[in-house]
């Protein structure tokens, strides 16, 4: 499989904030919709494209255009890699729908796209969390919604609650960054607990694991019991 990172590092900002009006995209939105495209196109100034097509009120509608054709460029992708592997899959991070359009194209019905989410990071599951996987689920996008969170921002018995309710009411969970329940596993490094990488101040990998170890064999009983006994989640944060 192959996982996408579409944020901006050494930028501004993580994403951009609306369709792209490049001369490309730009260009391909008037030859569709224009009855005299070459004129618009050489009369707006690139400067003025957004505002231009807000103030002629189609943002909208250019960015569903814009969407549909980052599906199709997205799905022409993905189906030259299953044409080769059925069952190769893609995922993308950090936000659902951060590029709008790429889930549609890089997930099918049979091998449905991952969505890597960061939204979860430093709080766990919140109600956003949930609104976006009703959002999958209510549009059909063939996509697995897995809630990310960062080891820094958890104690040990947050973060396997978080993993908990992800496993439950979500698709899964995931962590980040992975190495610091892997390297420098005890107190006595202080590295252990450097931001970005590290853990709660001081705490061990092994508490890590074994709440995590003892939340699995919980989501096993769990997931085979009726959803009525499962925990709510009306606020599964931890504080």
């Amino acid at each position: 499989g192959m996982s996408i990172d579409t944020e901006m590092y050494e930028s501004d900002a993580t994403g951009y904030p609306g369709p792209c009006f490049c001369d490309d995209c730009f260009a391909n939105y008037l030859r569709h919709y224009s009855t005299d495209w070459m004129a618009h196109y050489r009369a707006v100034p690139r400067e003025r494209r957004g505002s231009w097509v807000a103030d002629n009120r189609a943002i909208t509608h250019y960015s569903q255009h814009a969407a549909r054709r980052i599906e199709r460029q997205y799905d022409a992708i993905r189906a030259q890699c299953q044409a080769v592997n059925p069952s190769f899959f893609f995922a993308y991070a950090p936000l659902l729908e951060h590029i709008p359009g790429m889930t549609r194209g890089l997930g099918t019905s049979r091998v449905p796209c991952i969505v890597f989410s960061e939204g979860e990071y430093t709080s766990g599951p919140r109600p956003q969390t949930w609104a976006n996987v009703q959002h999958i689920r209510e549009t059909g996008m063939p996509a697995l919604y897995v809630s990310g969170h960062m080891i820094l921002y958890h104690e040990p018995a947050a973060f396997a609650k978080h993993a908990k309710f992800a496993s439950l009411y979500a698709d899964g969970w995931w962590a980040w960054f992975g190495g610091a329940l892997t390297t420098c596993p005890g107190t006595d490094d202080p590295t252990a607990f450097k931001p970005p990488y590290g853990r709660a101040a001081g705490t061990t990998a092994k508490q890590y694991l074994d709440l995590l170890t003892q939340t699995h064999k919980e989501l096993d009983t769990l997931l085979a019991s009726p959803k009525g006994l499962w925990p709510r989640r009306d606020d599964p944060r931890v504080t």
